[in-house]
């Protein structure tokens, strides 16, 4: 999949770059017209919570464990990564060894964009989980004409923003939970119990909860309102099924492409999936290095 949007991105930076392109359809068993490895950038980090930074990290290198013993790969893609550190540095490595990251030159927001655009890469495929990491930082790319991999900076603005995202679905006729969007953590919610607080642009379930009464308001507020100045009150919707569907794009660019479903499995005691029911973190509040510990699923 990876070679298959690489080959295609690269095509579209021949077009923007006005470089004439030899290269058919992937579907025609096609390869790229430029010689040798495809130049892929990795962006990877946060420039706004160490909690996102490792997470987006460790995801990471799971992607790079995952591929490791793959000739195909190792032929067809030259690996480089830009890592975003918490205050905003930049720092480059050829691995995301811990070691690596720590001994990398560190270098500022500017030089670090010079640097990227001096590189000629192929394609970006980034790994940012902030709601900077998902808008801003992609958009760079896009100033930069390297062709992400993934939804445009535009797109991941639109779902990660969740009353635009349920505003857009609700006006295509998929059906939504009744809500508000709260702007104090004095505000009284007008839903009737029970609803969920959710920030209204927070990923990975943080700030989320369940509130049954009145006495559980305060606290869930207050919790909410930690992560973004606006939170999303909705209608609790008793339990149903949850599933997980990822559609990739062809190589025409239709969503033809789906991946078989993942359901959670959830109970009346546990009706809705938060944050610690994903990531493992520690009494400090961010992940845990420990590959074994760091998702949820592996804990005993």
């Amino acid at each position: 999949v990876l070679r298959s949007a690489c080959w295609r991105t690269l095509t579209y930076r021949r077009r923007v770059r006005g470089v004439s392109s030899s290269m058919a359809a992937v579907g025609n068993e096609a390869a790229p017209a430029k010689e040798g490895k495809l130049k892929i950038i990795h962006l990877v980090g946060s420039p706004v919570s160490k909690y996102y930074s490792m997470v987006s990290i460790l995801y990471a290198r799971q992607m790079l464990q995952g591929v490791e013993n793959c000739e195909a790969t190792k032929g067809a893609f030259e690996f480089h990564f830009a890592v975003v550190l918490p205050g905003g540095s930049w720092c480059f490595t050829r691995d995301l060894d811990e070691a690596s990251i720590v001994a990398a030159p560190k270098l500022a927001h500017g030089e670090a964009i010079s640097k990227i655009a001096a590189q000629d890469f192929d394609a970006c495929v980034p790994h940012m989980f902030c709601y900077p990491g998902y808008t801003s930082y992609r958009a760079l790319m896009d100033l930069l004409r390297i062709p992400l991999v993934g939804n445009s900076p535009e797109c991941m603005g639109l779902i990660t923003d969740k009353v635009q995202a349920k505003a857009v679905a609700s006006a295509a006729g998929v059906p939504v939970p009744q809500g508000e969007l709260l702007s104090s953590p004095s505000q009284v919610p007008t839903v009737p119990f029970p609803f969920v607080l959710k920030p209204c642009r927070e990923d990975n379930s943080m700030g989320l909860a369940k509130v049954e009464c009145e006495a559980e308001l305060a606290p869930a507020m207050a919790e909410a309102f930690k992560f973004d100045s606006s939170v999303v009150c909705e209608r609790f919707i008793p339990l149903g099924r949850e599933i997980r569907v990822g559609v990739f794009e062809d190589e025409k660019g239709e969503p033809t492409i789906v991946l078989p479903g993942l359901e959670y499995l959830l109970t009346q005691e546990h009706p809705m999936r938060v944050s610690a029911d994903k990531i493992s973190v520690t009494s400090e509040g961010v992940p845990w290095d420990d590959p074994s510990k760091f998702l949820s699923t592996n804990r005993e």
